[in-house]
Formats: C-alpha cells, sequence, structure tokens
C-alpha cells in the first residue's frame, strides 16, 4: 500500500497494531523501538505504574461513591504527606553552621525584641505553620455537604429533591437535574400557547417570482414595521445571508431579541426569547397556485390553560395573525410592482 514507507515504521506500526493483545507492544516498549529512537528521551517519559482502575464507574448508590472519593482523598493524603516528610527529613539532616559567640554579641536586636533579651522569636507560636495531622477527609465531605445544604428549599411536590443557590456537589448533581426536569416539564404542561397556523393564496394573475416573494420576505425580516403593524420598531443586531439577529419592541411595550434563519427559497423561521417560534413559508400546490403560510406557537404566560381569558386571548391573536400574513402579502406585491424586488 505504500511502497515508500520507512520499513522501521512499518514494523512499530505493525506491533502496535497487533491483532492479538499478547503480542501488541506497549506504549515504554513502543517509544524504545528504533524508528522512535531520535525522539526516546527516557527522562521526559512518565511512565504509568498501574493500569488505571475504572472500577468506580459499577458504584451507583450515593453512600458507595461517597467512600469512593474517601478512600481516594486518604490514598492521596498518604502520598503527599509521605514526600514531606521525606523532604522534612532530609532538611533536618543537612548540617547548620553554628554561630560563634561574637556573632551572636554582634546580631542587631529588633525594636521590638523583648525585654529579656531575646533575639529569636523561633518559640513564638504565631505566624508557624501547624503541623499536619493524619485526620478523617470523610468528616469534611459531610461538613461540605451541609454547607451546600444551606438555604435550600423544597420546591418539587413534596418528593425530597431540592434546588440550590450554592453549587451542587456531584452526589446532588443527577437528583437536581431530575427535579428541575421533572418541574420544567410540568410547568410547560400547565402553561397556555397559542399555536395557530393561516394560509393566504397569492393572486393567480400575479407574475411574481418565487425568488422576489423570498426577498420581500427577507426584507420584513429586517424592516417589519410595514409587514406586521403591531410591530413598533427593529434593530438588526446581526446579518449574514443566512441569519438575522434583530431586536424588536411591540406597541404593547414587549421587547423581545429574535434569532431569524433563512433558508431560501421558501422558510424562513423566527425564534424568540420569549418562548415565541414563529416561520413564515412560500409553498405551492399540484396546480402551481402559491401560498404564503406562516405558523405561529406562542407561550401564554399568567394565562390558565382552560379558561375564560384564554379563550378571549387566543380569538384576539388569532385576528391578529390573519392580518400579519394578509398585511405581508399586501406589501410583497406592492414592492413587487414598485420594482422593489428586482
Amino acid at each position: 500500500m505504500y511502497p515508500h514507507a520507512n520499513p522501521q515504521a512499518l514494523d512499530l506500526l505493525g506491533k502496535l497494531l497487533a491483532f492479538d493483545p499478547a503480542k501488541r507492544i506497549s506504549c515504554e516498549q513502543a517509544l524504545s523501538h528504533p524508528y522512535l529512537a531520535v525522539w526516546h528521551d527516557p527522562s521526559d517519559e512518565p511512565v504509568c505504574s498501574s493500569t488505571f482502575d475504572f472500577g468506580f464507574e459499577e458504584e451507583d448508590s450515593v453512600e458507595g461513591m461517597r467512600q469512593l472519593i474517601v478512600d481516594e482523598v486518604n490514598a492521596f493524603r498518604h502520598a503527599v504527606r509521605s514526600q514531606a516528610r521525606a523532604a522534612g527529613a532530609a532538611r533536618r539532616q543537612d548540617p547548620l553552621p553554628v554561630p560563634s559567640r561574637d556573632d551572636v554579641i554582634n546580631s542587631p536586636l529588633s525594636e521590638k525584641a523583648p525585654a529579656n533579651g531575646a533575639t529569636s522569636s523561633y518559640t513564638r507560636d504565631s505566624g508557624r505553620v501547624p503541623s499536619p495531622v493524619v485526620d478523617d477527609p470523610s468528616a469534611d465531605l459531610v461538613r461540605e455537604l451541609e454547607q451546600h445544604n444551606l438555604g435550600r428549599i423544597d420546591e418539587c411536590g413534596g418528593k425530597g429533591r431540592m434546588y440550590s443557590y450554592a453549587p451542587l456537589t456531584a452526589f446532588e448533581a443527577e437528583l437536581f437535574s431530575a427535579c428541575t426536569y421533572e418541574q420544567e416539564h410540568e410547568q410547560h404542561y400547565q402553561m397556555s400557547f397559542f399555536n395557530y397556523a393561516y394560509t393566504v393564496p397569492f393572486p393567480k394573475n400575479s407574475k411574481i417570482s418565487w425568488a422576489q416573494a423570498f426577498e420581500a420576505l427577507r426584507h420584513k425580516a429586517r424592516e417589519p414595521m410595514a409587514f406586521v403593524p403591531v410591530i413598533a420598531s427593529c434593530e438588526v443586531l446581526e446579518e449574514n445571508s443566512k441569519y438575522i439577529k434583530r431586536k424588536v419592541a411591540l406597541k404593547t411595550g414587549l421587547e423581545m431579541t429574535e434569532d431569524i434563519d433563512l433558508y431560501a427559497p421558501s422558510l424562513i423561521t423566527f425564534k424568540s426569547n420569549t418562548g415565541a417560534f414563529v416561520t413564515n413559508l412560500i409553498s405551492e400546490n399540484a396546480e402551481g397556485e402559491r401560498f404564503l403560510t406562516f405558523t405561529f406557537l406562542m407561550p401564554l404566560p399568567g394565562v390558565e390553560p382552560g379558561s375564560e381569558a384564554e379563550a378571549t386571548r387566543k380569538k384576539e391573536m388569532k385576528e391578529a395573525s390573519k392580518g400579519a400574513v394578509a398585511q405581508s402579502l399586501k406589501v410583497t406585491l406592492e414592492m413587487f410592482e414598485e420594482g422593489k424586488l428586482n
């Protein structure tokens, strides 16, 4: 396959990719291979003394995982403190020069030296690093959990799960995720939504092309006021050929930011930070007749599902949606007649 490949490279590759694990060489053996001799530096190559144990992945219980963490911390502390003790012993074995009588007499006295003439603060308690003690890390873990639990409130229907206003521990992350997922979906199903679609046909005698109609919708995404009368102002924050980010203000006083994706030549989607999702679609039927369709999915916060207020609100929004589609087609045709879509 590679007639000019280095024979040593092929030999190394074959040993690394050996199908039989018993014949497959280790990383240390690969580093010692002649092909890598020019880069081989034992002093700069860490060696893994043992295979990493992934047995913790089989532990499912909170208590079991807690104990694994405690055991790991204990092992780490033992290793670190053993090194610290060895380093301290080495320092104690270093010979220290003994000052002469003249050196002691001539050494400067601190202005804050005690009246008895002492010149050393070695025996003073303040500022000294305490000696390490062999403590139980499980106690620290329990204290951490207790601190994280302070100020938490149960908002999950009395099921014992908690929202946290402090960082979650690893033990509580899964419970917290389940709690928020359940509550968000419960709120979603209890919330009222306006879900509606409306279609208007293009005039049969209209000469407007598909591309021109889509260009009108692109113009609507940038400057929507003439197309949707309820919009008072619009500011384009970001734009390219397939995406527009805009900030709009409605005449009702509501402001929202929308991410608009343009899929020429037929579809534009509007995703609002309020949770609303709207589409503008140009389509045709089997007879070649063209249509303009808007779909609306809008949350109605504060409106109780099934209430009279919901029915009234949806009726108003239905009429407004019909008007927006009809007005958008009207402006599109006017722009075409005025030559603004060429």
